[in-house]
């Protein structure tokens, strides 16, 4: 398993879009941050320099869509590269427990995802130290909570994107699905379907889109239970999914 992050790890460092994403990240969020007229808000994520301060922009982040959007594109491009250039068909077969892979595929994502979010909070404080803007408060344990579970949110559609990819071996869905994420069409059409099956929008809370989105920045065990509960049981659901796929189907 170690072998394989390892492995991951390498090739994303020798990875051309890696850069790419990192770079259209920084750009974007910095122009956010210096009010250069770009702006980027969702349903549960709004910022604007001049009516924000610093602090609403550190929570704001995470959950930005195009952040998201970003990150999740790297991971459906990296991840269908595997089944395009038959990286999969060469290591996937010498794999006996499966779900060593999938938990590699997992943290791999993980770690993906918590450089991005590192990447972007240094860019925002050199930014912040260049041309300040109001500061505003926030509490640096809270933060940390509510900072690793976004990222983690994050690895629930990151899973997911994974589960498409070894159903169906497409790139071109893999990258869709971001896409829609990220614009919030996929909550919007998801909501749709559940509310015209169940007559309810009570359900939505359970939705990765909206836990993530109404996340409270001050950790509490009452504001976070749900949160987990979903973000737990869409992990195990998607993951386990591709378990099954990889043990069962040949690469």
């Amino acid at each position: 398993m170690w072998n394989s992050l390892k492995s991951d790890i390498y090739r994303t460092l020798h990875t051309k879009s890696f850069y790419v994403i990192l770079s259209f990240i920084i750009v974007l969020y910095a122009l956010i941050l210096t009010d250069s007229g770009v702006q980027t808000s969702t349903i549960f994520a709004q910022f604007h320099r001049e009516q924000n301060t610093f602090a609403d922009f550190l929570i704001y982040f995470p959950k930005s869509g195009l952040f998201v959007l970003l990150v999740l594109l790297f991971v459906a491009i990296f991840m269908s590269d595997e089944y395009i250039f038959d990286y999969a068909k060469n290591t996937y077969s010498i794999h006996v427990k499966k779900w060593k892979m999938v938990l590699s595929r997992y943290l791999y994502c993980f770690l993906i995802t918590t450089f991005y979010t590192l990447a972007m909070l240094l860019c925002a404080l050199v930014i912040q130290v260049i041309l300040p803007m109001k500061g505003g408060s926030i509490q640096i344990g809270d933060y940390a909570i509510y900072l690793i579970i976004q990222i983690a949110f994050i690895g629930v559609m990151a899973s997911f994107i994974m589960m498409v990819i070894h159903l169906t071996r497409s790139r071109i869905i893999a990258i869709v699905i971001p896409l829609l994420y990220g614009m919030q069409m996929w909550y919007m059409l998801v909501g749709s379907i559940i509310i015209y099956l169940l007559k309810s929008e009570d359900i939505l809370k359970y939705t990765t889109y909206q836990s993530s989105g109404e996340l409270p920045s001050t950790f509490s065990i009452e504001g976070y239970s749900l949160a987990l509960f979903v973000l737990i049981g869409n992990t195990l659901l998607y993951n386990g999914i591709s378990y099954l796929i990889l043990k069962k189907k040949d690469i």
